[in-house]
């Protein structure tokens, strides 16, 4: 066979394939921001002419790609979504900043993220305990980070408890196996060392916004009364 023959069917064969590959991550896209835009109440336009802002619409021109979101003060703010993993030594070791309000979606990839950075950092040994609050609970997050062989124990809270109420007593023994995930993650919590645990929060990771909120001003302000 001529290799002239062969080398142009080849480079045919080199295209197709990039022009399918192409087609398909258009259709993906396509499918994507299909699915977010009726999350979000919006009409997904794949052609240019028909993509007309509704009359209502807002965009922020100083920083585009925040976001309109629920805050915790339960009003709307125009913002990001800032997250952050570290230490016992409040030493960060991932962080982003997302234009998505729900945490949920970010506990797997701050883990990935986390994970790379110690490995890229040459530090072999397992993480003891990765904590989190209950916006960042769901049982495939669950799922997913107690079957990661570099995290030893997960320890993500399942609801918020009244100042009030009373502490349930700590489980004993082995957990049913009818529980549910959600079930055996608060289960988890609320053993001694869950609570030892997950206490640690308080002086981990909180310490870290509120250092780096007063470092860049935010938690500095004043109030002046108007006199006449």
């Amino acid at each position: 066979m001529n290799g002239n023959v062969v080398k142009a069917d080849w480079r045919r064969s080199l295209r197709r394939r990039r022009h399918l590959e192409d087609t398909a991550r258009r259709k993906a896209q396509d499918h994507v921001d299909k699915v977010e835009a009726e999350a979000e109440g919006r009409r997904h336009c794949t052609n240019p002419d028909d993509a007309v802002p509704a009359p209502k619409a807002q965009r922020d021109f100083t920083d585009p790609e925040s976001k309109i979101m629920k805050t915790s003060n339960k009003g709307f703010e125009q913002c990001a979504n800032a997250q952050a993993v570290a230490d016992d030594q409040q030493i960060i070791i991932a962080d982003n900043v997302t234009d998505q309000a729900n945490d949920v979606r970010q506990t797997v990839p701050m883990t990935d993220q986390m994970i790379a950075d110690i490995d890229d950092a040459g530090v072999t040994e397992n993480i003891r305990a990765f904590s989190a609050d209950t916006g960042f609970f769901s049982d495939e997050n669950m799922n997913a980070l107690d079957s990661n062989e570099r995290i030893d124990d997960i320890l993500i809270a399942t609801g918020r408890q009244k100042h009030n109420d009373r502490v349930p007593d700590s489980p004993k023994g082995r957990p049913p196996g009818y529980l549910t995930a959600k079930q055996k993650m608060a289960r988890r919590n609320r053993t001694k060392k869950g609570r030892a645990e997950y206490a640690g929060r308080k002086v981990i990771i909180e310490p870290v916004f509120g250092q780096s909120r007063r470092g860049l001003g935010f938690a500095v302000s004043s109030c002046e009364p108007s006199r006449r």
